[in-house]
């Protein structure tokens, strides 16, 4: 409970169309049957069916070798593991808190970035944004294009009303979202 209103104060409690948005990407991800539909959901090429297997090898390895599964449960890639660790040697194994005080405790400093910004966006050529995605991606950049028309109008020196002011102050929060993020980084869009 401590932890959680420590969150809250950081963080704030999610709006409800933030909650409505989780429960629905929730319930998306949850319907689907099979490996080539989660990698269509997530908006990306899914690997032939040998080289999943190899992946799911290399995890279960991976797990066993860093204590996390008993290695005779895990049966020969329990044995894989522990030959590789060379002869079943004890792994240390590291608190969760340790191991997140690690993960994102004091490092070099860095600059700090504004909100949204992708660090070094690497170009993704074989992942495509979702069909959802994609119709979010039309409706925010339609927007963008009718806050820009209306950013021209205000160096005009036109005066602009209410709603047109709000729509200004939107911008930020438009380019800040998941998809927009996504398309920085190199996301292809579907076909039109």
């Amino acid at each position: 409970a401590q932890a959680l209103g420590r969150y809250n104060r950081q963080f704030g409690l999610p709006t409800a169309p933030q909650k409505e948005m989780l429960v629905q990407a929730t319930r998306d991800i949850l319907a689907v049957g099979t490996w080539p539909d989660i990698y269509r959901r997530l908006g990306l090429l899914a690997p032939s069916s040998d080289t999943l297997a190899a992946e799911m090898r290399d995890a279960m390895n991976r797990s066993a070798e860093l204590g996390y599964h008993n290695t005779a449960i895990l049966g020969p890639f329990g044995r894989f593991a522990r030959a590789a660790r060379g002869g079943g040697g004890r792994v240390e194994r590291v608190g969760i808190q340790q191991s997140l005080q690690q993960a994102f405790g004091p490092s070099a400093p860095r600059e700090p970035r504004p909100r949204g910004e992708v660090e070094n966006p690497v170009p993704r050529p074989h992942q495509v944004l979702s069909v959802a995605e994609e119709e979010k991606a039309k409706r925010t950049l339609k927007v963008l294009r009718e806050i820009a028309k209306l950013e021209e109008r205000v160096v005009r020196g036109e005066r602009l009303d209410a709603l047109q002011l709000q729509k200004l102050g939107r911008k930020r929060e438009l380019e800040g979202t998941i998809v927009m993020q996504k398309l920085r980084a190199g996301y292809k869009r579907r076909a039109q």
